[in-house]
Formats: structure tokens, sequence, C-alpha cells
């Protein structure tokens, strides 16, 4: 019980995020911003935009990197 009291509001924010375009933010992003196309898409979200989008639901889903954790077989 106390796991799933716990792990309970992290899924549900998981599927929220996934309803609002998931790992696909920065497209829907970018399509947003330039509805009629770009010739370069840092002039539409920059690097740092794009990666906060990427990062941000990363960290949700459990995919980002623990800091002070080695990565295996890198």
């Amino acid at each position: 019980m106390a796991y799933e009291q716990k792990r309970l509001p992290m899924t549900a924010e998981i599927v929220r995020s996934n309803r609002r375009g998931g790992p696909e933010g920065v497209i829907d992003a970018v399509e947003k911003l330039a509805p009629d196309g770009f010739d370069n898409v840092e002039k539409v979200l920059s690097y740092a935009q794009r990666e906060a989008i990427v990062r941000g639901y990363a960290s949700k889903a459990g995919f980002a990197a623990v800091p002070g954790l080695a990565v295996v077989g890198a």
C-alpha cells in the first residue's frame, strides 16, 4: 500500500505529460512556434530550450541520469 501511495502520483504525472506531448514535446513546441515551417531550428527554439523539454520529460519518466552514478558500459 505504501508503495502504491508513493508511486501513483508520479505515474499520474507521467501520464499527464504524455497527453501533453510527452517525449515529442520538442516537436510540438517547434510546430507551435513555427507553424509555416523554418530553415533553422535554432532560430525557433534554442538547443538549451529543446534540451530542457527533453530533460523535463526524462526526469519525470525516470530516464534522467542520477548525479554521481557512472553509466555502465560508458
